[in-house]
């Protein structure tokens, strides 16, 4: 690293610390989140159970074994959390100095770095920092992709869905092809996941008040395919839902938004993202577990337009 990528991960780490000891002034101890009390008693017990179950068992539980490598302990999970973190800052600036290097352009880089929700997680013991993280390489350099869909996999099933942000939008057409291929083939999985959507209730939290049309059945699945990536994207769930919690998790959103406009002139919506948003919203019909679950691709959003403005640079000069 050099000085300014070694100067974005030290004052990474001592915002996280900050926002840390803030959090835990006002009671927001380490088990703020229930998972997090999850990781902190059952890894050990859950990683040996996975390993003896066999290679396909550790799918969507690869973050347990991270967890048993730390020894189940609060301090060294957290420690990881926060220099995963910072590690993501240092690529994210690395690619937002290859697309954009002008200094006042660079001074909005501060709106994606110091995204307050991303902060908090880093936090805590939740998979988040470290799926974010993954997202985040995998964008950042395409021989790192290759390399890391079987570890993302494995720790978050649902990121298969992350890799259609591979396409450019004008292999759009041919992946709606092929879901509608794949729904052909194998109707009964799909129709059976639909209906297990529509009737579970996944709203972990007392704020989680976003409306996930389960009434209305296979039409309320595709409202919520439609309606919550905007919400998420835009921020604008938390006018629904006013929660505290919620306060900061939108923050990030204003701040991509703001980011992209200042830097891309233009709102942080692709249609590439939009997409495996869409599908997860479908399939996840809490809004709290469903924003965990697209955050890595609420991060990536601005990046890929800087991806995008490098290839439309290098293709006018053709």
């Amino acid at each position: 690293m050099n000085i300014k990528t070694t100067l974005i991960f030290c004052l990474s780490i001592i915002v996280a610390l900050l926002l840390m000891a803030l959090e835990r002034s006002v009671g927001i101890g380490w088990d703020f989140h229930p998972d997090s009390v999850h990781y902190s008693k059952n890894s050990i017990y859950i990683a040996n159970s996975l390993f003896e179950s066999g290679f396909l068992s550790w799918f969507n539980g690869g973050y347990y074994y991270i967890i048993y490598v730390l020894n189940q302990d609060i301090f060294n999970v957290t420690l990881y959390n926060l220099i995963l973190y910072s590690l993501t800052n240092v690529l994210i600036a690395k690619m937002h100095w290859e697309a954009r290097s002008n200094y006042i352009i660079s001074i909005a880089l501060i709106l994606l770095l110091l995204n307050p929700y991303r902060i908090h997680l880093a936090t805590t013991m939740l998979k988040d920092t470290t799926m974010i993280f993954l997202t985040v390489l995998i964008f950042y350099k395409f021989r790192y992709a290759i390399l890391l869909i079987l570890p993302t996999v494995m720790i978050r099933l649902a990121s298969l869905f992350y890799f259609i942000a591979w396409f450019k939008p004008k292999s759009m057409k041919f992946i709606i092809f092929i879901g509608i291929a794949i729904f052909i083939a194998f109707p009964d999985p799909i129709i059976s996941q639909l209906d297990n959507s529509g009737s579970i209730d996944l709203k972990t939290r007392e704020f989680d008040n976003i409306p996930s049309f389960q009434e209305y059945g296979y039409f309320g699945s595709l409202i919520r395919g439609i309606v919550w990536p905007i919400l998420a994207l835009s921020g604008l769930f938390v006018f629904i839902s006013p929660a505290f919690a919620y306060i900061f998790v939108s923050i990030g959103c204003f701040m991509n938004i703001a980011y992209s406009y200042i830097v891309y002139k233009r709102p942080p919506i692709l249609l590439r993202i939009f997409i495996p948003m869409a599908i997860i919203a479908i399939l996840v019909p809490g809004f709290t577990s469903y924003i965990r679950y697209v955050y890595p691709l609420i991060i990536i959003t601005p990046l890929l337009l800087g991806i995008d403005y490098i290839r439309m640079k290098k293709e006018k000069q053709i």
